[in-house]
């Protein structure tokens, strides 16, 4: 993955970041997101293989490309064009690279907490929060994780 962010970093050159994040800033106590946590949900009785396939399913299905894998993290990393703008409109203009770590935990017998954060880059450019966007990816995956 650290070759993927040093080609993104050549490529936009001079890039800004900003995290509005979906979480992995280290995990919360009791069960409670992390505090770089953009969006989070808790899926009750549903095996963890379950909860990573429907996140593939979900973020491939939105135009995300899997970027990484790690035992408990997802990573996925979509790049803005004409096409996404007129999609999404201004929430995802050409240029921008959006990349996601979702991060899936088991707080307590048979409840996981999958967290999501959320890294968008543009060069000089101070991006608006897109957090309405992944609340709604994290619906999707709670819900089709409990029809796996």
């Amino acid at each position: 993955m650290a070759f993927f962010g040093n080609v993104f970093r050549v490529l936009l050159g001079g890039t800004t970041m900003m995290v509005i994040g979906c979480g992995t800033g280290g995990a919360g106590a009791n069960g409670k997101p992390s505090e770089a946590a953009l969006t989070s949900t808790k899926i009750e009785f549903t095996a963890r293989y379950n909860i990573e396939q429907a996140i593939l399913t979900v973020f491939q299905l939105d135009g995300f490309q899997e970027s990484g894998r790690a035992p408990g993290r997802l990573r996925f990393m979509k790049v803005g064009d004409r096409e996404s703008q007129a999609l999404y409109g201004e929430w995802f203009v050409p240029g921008e690279v959006v990349e996601v770590e979702v991060m899936i935990r088991e707080v307590e017998f048979g409840t996981h907490l999958v967290e999501c954060k959320v890294t968008v880059q543009k060069g000089g450019i101070a991006l608006p929060d897109r957090k309405g966007r992944f609340r709604t990816l994290m619906k999707r995956v709670k819900k089709l994780a409990g029809v796996l």
